[in-house]
């Protein structure tokens, strides 16, 4: 993470991270607040999406495909305008929990601006 921290990213808007537990620090170093997330953001990524927990496989392509079809910006088949990425997780996570478990997708979030 620190060599990641390190990088100096002058045109990065986004990072989308599909991975479980990548919004979490190391236990092991209970004084250190970096994550996965973290570093990209100091990086230079102006967003991030990640995972604070582990998510159901099964579920991860139904939110990252919702997710990309909202943002036409990254995709240009999107059907539904320039979502912001805070605005599209949002979408997307609020139309999964009307019938999917939250292990589906409880764990996901959105950092930056």
């Amino acid at each position: 993470m620190r060599e990641i921290a390190a990088l100096r990213l002058r045109n990065a808007d986004l990072a989308y991270l599909s991975s479980c537990e990548s919004a979490l620090g190391d236990p092991t170093l209970p004084d250190e607040a970096l994550s996965l997330a973290g570093a990209l953001q100091i990086a230079g990524f102006r967003q991030v999406v990640a995972n604070l927990w582990s998510v159901l496989d099964m579920g991860a392509p139904e939110i990252t495909g919702g997710f990309f079809a909202l943002r036409p910006a990254i995709s240009p088949t999107a059907a539904q305008g320039d979502e912001s990425p805070a605005t599209a997780l949002h979408a997307v996570l609020r139309s999964a929990r009307l019938t999917n478990s939250p292990l589906m997708w409880a764990g996901y979030c959105h950092t930056g601006r």
